[in-house]
C-alpha cells in the first residue's frame, strides 16, 4: 500500500489585524492582513483616508512599507520562513499612529508536495500536478498520466497550499478547503466514498482553513479558531474523534482547541496546541511520544514537549518536531529515521524510542521538518536542507547512489546535506513512498529528486532517477 503523504514546501498563512487606537487625532482607522509563503509576501490593508503611511511587521521586524492607497504591497524577498509567528501594522496619519492588535499567524502549509508517485505544486495562484494519474489524483479531469505539470480544475485561482496523500490531493483555494483523487475511505471529504478527478469542496470547509495535511488515506485541516479536523482513514484512530470510525466529512478532534498546527500520516496525527505537542492514533512502536507503547484514540502530551514546538511531522511509527530550533524524533526507526545514528536490529526494535531523541547535528536554527515513508529530512535557518534515512534511489539528494552502497538496507542514520541546497531553501519534503522523489523550495523554484520510473519529477520524464535536485519543468 502506497505511504503517507508528502508534507511538501511552505505555504500561506492569512491574518486579519483589529486596530488597538494610542493617542490618534482623527479617524485613524486601520485594519491589516498577509499572505506569507515561499515565493512571495503580499500585505494588505484598509486605512482612513487621513492615513499616510503603513508599516508591516512579523515578530517585530519590519518586513515592508506602503505609502499610498491601495494600501497593497507584494514582495518577494525578505520571504518568511514556516512556523508560528506574530503579524502587525502600524498606521501613520495625520494625527499620530495606530498599531493593529498583534495576531498570530502559521505559515507551513505546501506549496509542492509528493504522493504515490505523483506530485503537485502551486503556481500562479493555481494548482498543477504531473507523474501518475489513474486515480486522478492529478486532478484534471483525467485518469492520465502526465509527463509535466498540468492544472488542476476548480483549484485554478487562490490557490495558496497544496498536500498529497497516496493517490489524493488537497488544496486551500481562497481559504476553502479542495481534494481531488482516490476516495476509498472518505480522504476527499465530500461525503461520499466516489473518487474525483477534479477538485471537489470539502463539506464544511469552504472558510477559514488556515493549514492542511494529508496522510496516506487520511485528511487533517486547521482552522482559524484554533479547531482541527480529520477525515477519512480512522483504522488507527488517527482522527483522533475517540472512535475507530472512518469518517467521510471532517471531524473535529477531541480535546483540541487554539492548534497551530495538525500533521498526519499513515497512522498517528499529531497538533500544536499553546506551543505543546499532542499526538494521538497508533502508538505500537512510541510513535506518540508520551514513554508507552500503546495507542490512544484521543489526543495525549509528548513527554518533554510542553513547550517551545514550532513545527511537527508525522510519518510511519515515528514523528518528529522542532523544539526551539532543535530537531528531535521518536517511534519506529527500521532504517535510521530517527537521525540519531541508531539503526533497528533486522526484525528488532532494539533502536525505536517512546520518547524524544535529539537528531544529529540538529540541535540549533531548525526551522522546519518532513517526515513520510523512511526518510526524514529538515531546514535550517541558514537555508541549508538535510536529509536522513533510507534512500536507495537517490531520495537523500546528497548525490550518493545507495542502491550502490554495500550495506543492507541502503541509507544514512545522521543527517546527511542535499547537493546545491545549502543554502536558500525554504521547506524540503520527504518522498511519500518509496521508490519515491523528495521535493524543496530553494530560491523561489520548485525541485525534486530520486526515483522517477512514474515521471514523478516533472522533469519531462528523464532520466530514470536523479541523485540530486533537478528542477521541476516550469517551476
Amino acid at each position: 500500500m502506497k505511504s503517507l503523504k508528502l508534507f511538501a514546501l511552505l505555504a500561506i498563512a492569512l491574518a486579519y489585524a483589529t486596530p488597538s487606537q494610542a493617542a490618534c487625532t482623527g479617524t485613524c482607522s486601520i485594519s491589516a492582513s498577509a499572505v506569507l509563503h515561499g515565493g512571495n509576501t503580499s500585505y494588505a490593508a484598509t486605512a482612513s483616508a487621513d492615513a499616510t503611511k503603513v508599516d508591516y511587521y512579523v515578530d517585530g521586524v519590519l518586513m515592508s512599507t506602503s505609502f499610498g492607497s491601495p494600501w497593497n504591497t507584494s514582495v518577494g524577498f525578505p520571504t518568511v520562513a514556516p512556523g508560528a509567528h506574530t503579524f502587525k501594522a502600524i498606521g501613520t496619519f495625520s494625527g499620530g499612529t495606530v498599531e493593529t492588535a498583534p495576531q498570530s499567524i502559521f505559515v507551513g502549509d505546501t506549496e509542492i508536495c509528493q504522493g504515490g508517485d505523483f506530485g503537485c505544486a502551486i503556481a500562479s495562484g493555481g494548482v498543477v500536478c504531473w507523474g501518475e494519474g489513474s486515480a486522478g489524483q492529478l486532478g484534471n479531469g483525467g485518469t492520465l498520466d502526465s509527463l509535466v505539470p498540468v492544472p488542476v480544475t476548480n483549484a485554478s485561482g487562490g490557490a495558496t497550499s497544496v498536500v498529497c496523500g497516496a493517490y489524493h490531493a488537497c488544496a486551500i483555494v481562497n481559504g476553502a478547503a479542495v481534494c481531488w483523487g482516490h476516495n476509498s475511505d472518505g480522504q476527499i471529504g465530500d461525503g461520499t466514498l466516489t473518487s474525483r478527478t477534479v477538485g471537489q469542496s470539502v463539506s464544511g470547509l469552504t472558510s477559514g482553513v488556515v493549514q492542511l495535511s494529508s496522510g496516506d488515506f487520511t485528511t487533517c485541516a486547521t482552522l482559524s479558531t484554533g479547531a482541527v479536523k480529520c477525515w477519512g482513514d480512522n483504522y488507527f484512530g488517527q482522527i483522533g474523534d475517540g472512535t475507530t470510525t472512518s469518517r467521510t466529512a471532517p471531524v473535529a478532534v477531541s480535546g483540541i482547541s487554539g492548534a497551530t498546527m495538525v500533521a498526519t500520516g499513515r497512522a498517528d496525527s499529531c497538533a500544536i496546541v499553546s506551543g505543546a505537542l499532542k499526538c494521538w492514533g497508533d502508538g505500537s512502536y512510541g510513535g506518540l511520544g508520551n514513554g508507552a507503547n500503546t495507542s490512544s484514540l484521543t489526543a495525549v502530551a509528548v513527554s518533554g514537549m510542553s513547550s517551545g514546538v514550532t513545527w511537527a511531522t508525522v510519518g510511519i511509527g515515528w514523528s518528529c518536531a522542532v523544539q526551539s530550533g532543535a530537531a528531535k524524533c521518536w517511534g519506529y526507526n527500521p532504517g535510521g529515521e530517527l537521525g540519531n545514528g541508531t539503526i533497528d536490529t533486522s526484525g528488532m526494535n532494539d533502536h525505536d524510542s517512546n520518547v524524544p531523541v535529539s537528531v544529529s547535528g540538529l540541535s540549533s536554527g531548525v526551522q522546519n521538518m518532513s517526515a513520510s515513508e523512511f526518510t526524514t529530512c529538515a531546514v535550517t535557518s541558514s537555508g541549508a536542507a538535510s536529509c536522513w534515512g533510507l534512500g536507495d534511489d537517490g531520495e537523500l539528494g546528497d548525490g550518493f547512489d545507495y542502491s550502490n552502497s554495500p550495506t543492507s538496507p541502503h541509507l544514512s542514520t545522521t543527517p546527511v546535506a542535499v547537493s546545491g541546497h545549502g543554502s536558500g531553501t525554504l521547506f524540503v519534503a520527504a518522498p511519500a513512498a518509496l521508490p519515491g522523489a523528495t521535493c524543496d523550495l530553494n530560491n523561489a523554484h520548485f525541485y525534486c529528486w530520486g526515483d522517477n520510473s512514474q515521471k514523478q519529477l516533472g522533469n519531462g520524464g528523464t532520466p530514470a532517477k536523479s541523485l540530486a535536485p533537478a528542477r521541476v519543468s516550469g517551476l
